[in-house]
């Protein structure tokens, strides 16, 4: 690869890292507090979802976030 496309390579590559990153996490937890009206049942739960920010300047300027709200809801509803 010549030396000017590996450079236009790095500086595509630093222009999508600064400008989009994105997180896909998952989270376990008790269910411990009242939740959309649903009493906690002491049941430990999974909450899976991800987070795309868009970053500028080392900073967030945007966020956008998404997580399985009607899963979870069945997780705490859930009869063991």
């Amino acid at each position: 690869m010549s030396e000017e496309s590996e450079r236009n390579k790095a500086i595509m590559a630093s222009f999508w890292r600064d400008a989009l990153s994105d997180i896909d996490a998952a989270v376990d937890g008790t269910f411990a507090e009242p939740f959309a009206g649903i009493a906690p049942t002491g049941r430990r739960i999974r909450v899976s979802g991800i987070q795309i920010d868009r970053v500028r300047d080392g900073r967030v300027v945007e966020s956008w976030n998404h997580s399985s709200d009607p899963g979870i809801v069945a997780q705490l509803r859930a009869e063991n």
